[in-house]
């Protein structure tokens, strides 16, 4: 402990003052911290307010409380009982934006709340801290987080089933969120997605959401999305056929129903293969080359 003019009850870090017995809190517990004061008083600054700011807060409140050192005892009691030692989180990458808006949404829904996420810049963030938040024990906690470990190995989409997906291709990805959209299939990111691997994440977060419906149902659905955009990239590539209308006689139409009866080919297949036919046979050379300069 450091004498100093705030008083003898703070003592010296690198990050300036901090109350004795709080200097090894670090920014998830004073952010835990503040959130627990929040429910016993209430403070102009909103959850986006900067760590420095909760910091003071909370210094500026034990400051004025009588009995500082069993303020900061049971403070420190409540942290104990509510966060999770990370060593049970360490199955969630930090990175891994699929698997947090996963289990944001099952937190959601399994609990009925209202997430106050846009906290921090980050996404594990936002999810630690509202891990953290949650007026739950800590037993009950480490048996959510335990069994959403179990159930994402069930319910995640296998990589079979989304390697028609191009990560890299911008065009696709936003068609794919627009068509999710469409049907009401999409998950809520909740950071807005700012780069094409965002927008990929929250995709398979949507498509990992429905396995909680009827896995036939997933399984159509994803296969009509797929032959969809193929559909797509086809009609986009311009190899599309387009519709002409060739006027014939009437004889001529009857031949042509002829020869497609005989050769079991539609109107329009027999007419391309005559084509082609005489295209080859006026237009290519031997090493099938155009004979003739095109204009």
């Amino acid at each position: 402990m450091q004498n100093n003019s705030n008083g003898s009850w703070m003592v010296a870090t690198p990050e300036g003052f901090i109350p004795l017995g709080l200097e090894n809190f670090g920014d998830r517990g004073f952010q835990w911290a503040w959130s627990f004061l929040q429910m016993f008083n209430t403070y102009p600054l909103g959850p986006n307010s900067s760590i420095t700011q909760k910091k003071q807060i909370l210094i500026n409140y034990i400051n004025n409380i009588q009995d500082k050192d069993q303020y900061i005892k049971n403070l420190k009691i409540n942290m104990e009982n509510n966060l999770i030692p990370l060593e049970q989180l360490d199955w969630i990458d930090k990175n891994d934006n699929r698997k947090l808006i996963w289990l944001l949404t099952r937190i959601q829904l399994d609990f009925n709340l209202t997430l106050p996420v846009g906290v921090n810049n980050i996404l594990y963030k936002d999810f630690l801290f509202i891990l953290d938040s949650m007026i739950l024990d800590i037993n009950s906690k480490i048996t959510f987080i335990q069994n959403k470990k179990r159930e994402w190995e069930a319910i995640k989409t296998s990589e079979k089933e989304v390697t028609w997906l191009d990560k890299s291709n911008k065009i696709q990805l936003k068609w794919t969120w627009e068509y999710l959209n469409k049907f009401y299939k999409n998950i809520n990111p909740f950071h807005p997605p700012q780069n094409n691997e965002e927008l990929y994440s929250a995709i398979l977060a949507s498509f990992d959401n429905l396995s909680y419906g009827i896995a036939s149902d997933k399984k159509l659905f994803m296969d009509r999305m797929k032959k969809t955009w193929s559909q797509k990239k086809f009609r986009d590539s311009g190899k599309a056929k387009k519709p002409y209308h060739i006027p014939l006689t009437k004889s001529t139409q009857a031949q042509l129903e002829q020869l497609a009866d005989f050769k079991n080919l539609r109107k329009e297949q027999v007419i391309e293969e005559l084509i082609n036919k005489e295209y080859e046979a006026t237009h290519l050379d031997e090493k099938g080359k155009n004979k003739y300069r095109l204009k």
